[in-house]
């Protein structure tokens, strides 16, 4: 394999990373244990960083994503018909909640990152049915006779991709009868290859993996990240290695919540290339690293101003009131509609209609611009 990862530990100058190092562990340690104090808002950041995430990830592998587009279409109140892009970057925010749902160093197996990549039609229709059911969860509006729905029907499209590729695999094999010699190698079809290639792959980057666990968690999380972009495990899922990297940092060094990665490299003056030195690589990735910590801290300050401006419009009030509760949604979700908060609360429409009045000018944005079916979020 072209991609040396024993090479790459014996060329780095650990002095002159010493500085990003620190920085790098300084900036995620320090926004970890401001959310392991403040309770309240570790819901909300950690809902509004998978969006973060998703929508960096796309927009380094070069596809424009508008957050506001995949806030929406994760609510179902989409404004214009959803992209391929829009759908990719949905499911990255379904693979981001599912590694968060589950304890930390969950994705870090083989068998996991396969099921994540999405080989197998059974690990596709057991992931559907998975992510519709604890979208379910999340969200109380989304019914859960709906999410088993949604799961037969993927089970049904996964069964018939699984066929007309087998259909296509044929028809290029009897093609090849006609125009080359039959040879053992020409039998094999290209996702046959596509996926040998891609396990040969993912199993040298887990054996980098474990020689860059000796090694401080940040500096083994960059080594982890630059092998990955060399190696490119996944062709399907290419932002895939940034979502294991965040897992395996939550597994050793912010237990309290998943790194923003994707959104640290995307927010930095780094851009990953291959033809520079591993030196530069390595404190370029971890450079972007610190950029996500210290973006992330923005992020809770700016979600607990909006909290206590919320919070003085809704001091006076009598105790039976239902305002602060309300203002509380906002900052737990990062969008709130009107289903959401008669179920999350107990209060009929109108009701609804009434806090948003009484919020005033505190009431978070508008997304949608429509007078129906409207959500709101602190973005």
């Amino acid at each position: 394999m072209a991609y040396d990862f024993s090479k790459l530990i014996s060329s780095l100058s650990y002095d002159q990373l010493l500085v990003p190092m620190d920085e790098a562990t300084r900036a995620l340690v320090r926004l970890d244990e401001r959310l392991h104090n403040s309770p309240s808002l570790a819901q909300g950041f950690a809902e509004r960083s998978h969006f973060l995430e998703a929508h960096a990830s796309l927009w380094l592998e070069g596809e424009m994503v508008h957050l506001e587009d995949l806030v929406l279409h994760d609510a179902k109140a989409d404004i214009r018909t959803p992209t391929p892009e829009l759908s990719r970057a949905a499911e990255c925010l379904i693979q981001r909640r599912r590694i968060a749902r589950h304890k930390a160093g969950w994705s870090l197996d083989q068998t996991v990152i396969e099921s994540l990549c999405g080989t197998g039609i059974q690990q596709k229709s057991e992931r559907g049915g998975e992510d519709a059911i604890a979208n379910a969860a999340i969200y109380p509006e989304t019914d859960r006779q709906e999410a088993k729905d949604w799961q037969a029907l993927f089970a049904d499209l996964d069964a018939i991709s699984h066929r007309a590729d087998r259909l296509l695999e044929k028809s290029a094999k009897q093609a090849k009868g006609h125009f080359a010699p039959d040879d053992a190698a020409q039998d094999k079809s290209v996702d046959q290859l596509i996926i040998g290639d891609h396990e040969d792959k993912l199993s040298y980057w887990l054996d980098c993996t474990k020689q860059a666990s000796i090694y401080p968690p940040v500096l083994a999380a960059a080594m982890m990240l630059d092998a990955w972009f060399m190696l490119r495990p996944s062709e399907r899922q290419p932002q895939l290695g940034r979502l294991l990297v965040a897992d395996f940092l939550r597994q050793r060094a912010t237990p309290d919540h998943l790194p923003l990665v994707a959104f640290g490299l995307y927010r930095s003056s780094f851009r990953w290339r291959a033809r520079d030195a591993a030196q530069t690589r390595i404190a370029m990735i971890l450079a972007g690293l610190a950029r996500g910590a210290n973006e992330g801290m923005t992020q809770i300050s700016q979600l607990s101003l909006a909290h206590e401006r919320m919070q003085a419009l809704c001091s006076g009030r009598r105790k039976q009131s239902r305002l602060p509760l309300f203002a509380d949604l906002f900052i737990a979700y990062p969008y709130v509609t009107i289903p959401l908060a008669r179920k999350k609360l107990g209060v009929t429409a109108a009701a609804i209609d009434r806090m948003i009045e009484q919020l005033g000018p505190a009431m978070p944005r508008e997304l949608t611009g429509r007078s129906r079916y409207r959500a709101w979020g602190i973005f």
